[in-house]
């Protein structure tokens, strides 16, 4: 539940300047996640300079209403669209960026007091997209090291179906029919010359048979 609604107005800036000893621990997924948790770019945008509850904003979003838990952290669909189309027209750069370890975890810091739009800059070449997150450091409670747990959607890749073997082709068209042996009658004195099958191609096995006449196919 939404706790309260902050509306960040230009205020002169404080006189003393916050300290940079913010700390962002931010961890993406836990030991059952799918997908690598390392090599993922997260970067900080200030929003809003300050204590918690006592901010002054950075010109380029002093118009821009903030809700906020009371946490610290929001997530809030309206005021997120509104800053991420201000960093994008006018090509702000994050004040800090750092990649995930092995085990999830995204470290930053070094950070001045404030409010900041965290989201996903780079990829690791898994297919998740992480929600960017209004982080304040330090927190309600007044701590300086912030730790955050990141809303995400991972899509596992299809698993590539198996190819079927090729079904071995069956020839189409007309039977080849075997050559034709022709048999050579040669007379003699009791009318013709017996002549052996091996004299000629043949695929039957017969041995050695006689054959008078005719004609032998293989």
């Amino acid at each position: 539940m939404i706790a309260m609604a902050l509306l960040l107005t230009s205020l002169p800036a404080m006189a003393a300047e916050n300290p940079h000893d913010g700390k962002m621990e931010i961890t993406i997924g836990n030991n059952n996640s799918k997908f690598y948790q390392g090599e993922i770019e997260l970067s900080a945008y200030l929003i809003a300079r300050g204590d918690y509850g006592d901010w002054t904003p950075v010109k380029e979003f002093a118009d821009i209403t903030i809700t906020s838990r009371d946490d610290g952290s929001a997530w809030i669909s309206s005021s997120m669209k509104q800053i991420k189309q201000r960093i994008k027209d006018l090509k702000i750069q994050p004040v800090k960026s750092a990649k995930s370890h092995k085990n999830g975890k995204t470290n930053l810091n070094g950070l001045e007091h404030g409010i900041y739009y965290v989201a996903m800059t780079k990829g690791n070449g898994e297919n998740i997209t992480i929600t960017p997150m209004l982080l304040s450091t330090p927190d309600k409670s007044k701590s300086v090291e912030v730790t955050a747990i990141a809303k995400y959607e991972y899509t596992p890749p299809e698993e590539d179906e198996e190819t079927p073997p090729d079904e071995p082709t069956i020839p189409r068209g007309p039977v080849p029919v075997p050559p034709k042996v022709p048999m050579i009658i040669v007379p003699t004195r009791r009318g013709e010359r017996l002549v052996d099958i091996d004299e000629y191609k043949t695929a039957l096995g017969l041995g050695n048979i006689q054959i008078h006449v005719g004609v032998c196919y293989e």
